[in-house]
């Protein structure tokens, strides 16, 4: 009498057995504690104005503002005063460039600009 108990691959049975979450094991290590960033390029085109661009790119950075900002950890503090840090690890960093900057100048050049981050910076 065949068993009616399913097999499974042995594959799906070593990744099922480990705690490494899936995106670690489909994308290379970056070097850097966390996830892998997301990049966004807008390409204006010639129908989008600067200043159409501008805003379209604030409002990402906005509805975006959640996953690539840090959470404030509270700590005791000195004589009263509150003290603490921003805490990084769950967040996704999330990069933001334009198609002119990347035909311009290559993408391994400073044309990214990380949201929480005040000027542009090369992708690393």
């Amino acid at each position: 009498m065949p068993s009616t108990t399913p097999t499974i691959p042995t594959a799906h049975a070593v990744h099922a057995s480990l705690s490494v979450l899936l995106w670690q094991s489909l994308y290379l290590p970056t070097g850097r504690d966390g996830y892998p960033a997301i990049a966004v390029v807008f390409d204006p085109g010639t129908r989008l104005g600067e200043q159409a661009l501008k805003n379209r790119m604030n409002r990402v950075l906005d509805l975006t503002r959640a996953h690539w900002s840090g959470t404030y950890q509270k700590l005791g503090g000195y004589g009263g005063e509150p003290d603490g840090y921003l805490d990084f690890t769950d967040a996704i960093p999330v990069l933001f460039t334009t198609l002119d900057r990347i035909q311009e100048s290559g993408p391994l050049a400073p044309v990214w600009w990380r949201c929480g981050h005040r000027q542009w910076e090369p992708w690393r």
